[in-house]
């Protein structure tokens, strides 16, 4: 286990399109050029966020241009540093409908409320808008209830 987040640096990278990985050794975080904007797929967590910013602008990205932020799932390994980014950039935030009562502080593991995370919206799967296009998100299960190792929360798949 990786106990000094905050030193695992992975050099960003073009995924494939418009998709670039952000994130960092133990979080991913990937960004979505959509020309309009840019989508950030998770933040990571709070003492990495440097790491992840860092590597936005390596790959010639500018902050400014970051209009929304959207959350697989609500852990703080995902959602961490988005309070910082929302302060910072202004950023709209969302996070799946199913991650509500884990982001409210009523399941463990994500210091949302902690933290003084809220979010601008939660979704559905479904289409969701991403600037001048219309891409899909599914939520796929993830660390489910009946799951012997369960946290609560579902990831989210973005197409």
């Amino acid at each position: 286990m990786l106990h000094r987040v905050w030193e695992s640096r992975m050099e960003p990278f073009r995924v494939f399109g418009n998709l670039y990985f952000v994130g960092t050794e133990p979080a991913s975080a990937h960004l979505i050029d959509t020309g309009a904007g840019l989508i950030l797929l998770d933040s990571g967590y709070p003492e990495t966020l440097y790491l992840v910013l860092d590597s936005i602008r390596r790959l010639g990205f500018r902050l400014e241009d970051l209009a929304l932020i959207l959350h697989s799932h609500g852990h703080i390994d995902h959602i961490g540093g988005t309070r910082a980014l929302v302060e910072l950039t202004g950023a709209k935030t969302a996070i799946g409908a199913a991650d509500a009562d884990t982001v409210r502080g009523r399941r463990p593991l994500t210091f949302a409320k902690e933290l003084g995370m809220t979010f601008d919206g939660f979704f559905r799967a479904g289409p969701a808008a991403a600037g001048r296009r219309c891409d899909r998100a599914r939520q796929h299960p993830h660390h489910l209830p009946a799951h012997p190792r369960a946290y609560g929360g579902h990831h989210v798949l973005f197409l």
